[in-house]
């Protein structure tokens, strides 16, 4: 729970209790953490030379904000891995064309911001890199949980600037984590790791099998009638649908605010559920009118 969190409770709350449920230990020992520290401008070359070094199968790379997902995918695009990106900026199309080759090993690699990358299950990743540390502990705990899926072994690598190694020493404090030092090898081992890895990476499938429209028919898009004029913020309507019993994070996808309406994604069959059980919900003290849109 954040510090601040916790200030505000034992500020004002009375007999109030925090509660602590455990993490699975088996997962966090299935899983290998390892830090690089580096300078901004080395940042991005660091993470190619992991990215070699390591010759992940499946990856996930995690970007705070979707300016950076989008630099970090073009940068490893113009070297031929392959990669595609997934945030709230692109329409729904798009994402669900990038979920669905992602999943269908298409690409390797995938570039998205925390929200976006919601509802992906995949159980064969075997590394999560980290490009910025997430401004909450949980959203650490959540992305390294992609990896080492039904008793695999994974491996979570963060390529973090000088300025985040106090973060990261919370995140440890916090868990108990054992986060070691990765450490590159010599000049002429990377380049025949890249020779190797981009060889690797170009056997991917070339040929596209889609499922695009079994994939849309398991992600609902829905309007409420309520936004920035009513006061609504993301979070708001995020804790509404997480009140919903069988809902989960997983199952919510991007949540868009706009000025006199809101739309949320409710993924895996859910939506339709959703849907119903918000009818009665209350947000900011009343009922809202929900609708379901239809992509064109």
């Amino acid at each position: 729970m954040p510090k601040k969190i916790r200030t505000l409770a034992r500020r004002h709350l009375i007999n109030h209790e925090f509660i602590k449920i455990e993490t699975n230990e088996k997962s966090k020992v299935n899983i290998k953490q390892e830090v690089l520290f580096c300078s901004k401008d080395l940042q991005f070359k660091n993470l190619v030379e992991v990215i070699y070094t390591s010759k992940p199968s499946k990856a996930i790379i995690f970007c705070n904000l979707r300016d950076t997902v989008d630099e970090v995918y073009q940068g490893i695009k113009k070297l031929k891995i392959s990669v595609c990106k997934l945030h709230g900026g692109m329409d729904q199309k798009e994402r669900l064309a990038a979920i669905n080759d992602y999943k269908n090993d298409i690409y390797s690699i995938l570039v998205a911001t925390d929200v976006a990358a919601r509802g992906i299950h995949v159980d064969n990743i075997s590394h999560i890199y980290n490009y910025d540390l997430p401004f909450e502990l949980d959203t650490y705990i959540h992305r390294i949980g992609r990896t080492a899926r039904i008793g695999n072994e994974g491996n979570a690598v963060s390529i973090l600037t000088y300025s985040q190694r106090f973060n990261l020493d919370n995140i440890i404090k916090e868990n108990n984590y054992e986060i070691s030092e990765f450490n590159l090898p010599a000049r002429d081992m990377i380049e025949s790791f890249k020779l190797d890895y981009i060889k690797q990476s170009s056997k991917r499938k070339i040929k596209k099998v889609s499922k695009a429209k079994e994939l849309n028919k398991q992600i609902l898009r829905i309007r409420m009638n309520a936004g920035k004029d009513k006061k609504i913020r993301p979070g708001e309507i995020l804790g509404t649908l997480l009140s919903i019993d069988n809902i989960t994070t997983d199952d919510v996808g991007i949540i868009s605010v706009e000025r006199t309406c809101s739309y949320v994604e409710i993924f895996n069959n859910k939506g339709n559920y959703a849907l119903a059980k918000l009818e009665n919900k209350t947000l900011k003290g009343k009922l809202r009118k929900y609708k379901v849109i239809s992509d064109s």
